[in-house]
């Protein structure tokens, strides 16, 4: 399940920045930076709240958030800066079905 987090917060990331890269290619890194801020701030105001918030729910944020970062200086590089190991391999998933989505889509509007 942890895993799918990750792979969720690449694959966002990724149809974020394809999606704004349309309409504002200088601006598209600000909402998976912003999203990334928000998840970040909201752990480390929750440890009043770590009673109530479940440690999962808390993991999971995180990994979101990290899946969100490896996508995001991946597509910022051009693939320069990589991870390794499983974190590379989903992160670089993730970012690929991002692209696959706008593939299909670009096919399905020329018919």
């Amino acid at each position: 399940m942890y895993i799918l987090f990750f792979l969720s917060g690449a694959f966002i990331s990724g149809l974020i920045i394809e999606w704004t890269a349309k309409y504002k290619p200088h601006n598209s890194y600000i909402i998976p930076l912003s999203i990334e801020i928000i998840i970040i701030l909201f752990v480390g105001f929750s440890s009043d709240l770590i009673s109530d918030i479940s440690q999962m729910i808390i993991s999971s944020a995180l990994l979101f958030a990290m899946g969100l970062q490896n996508a995001l200086v991946t597509r910022v590089s051009q693939s320069v800066v990589r991870t390794t190991h499983l974190t590379g391999l989903f992160t670089d998933l993730g970012i690929e079905l991002s692209l696959l989505f706008f593939h299909i889509k670009k096919r399905g509007e020329n018919r």
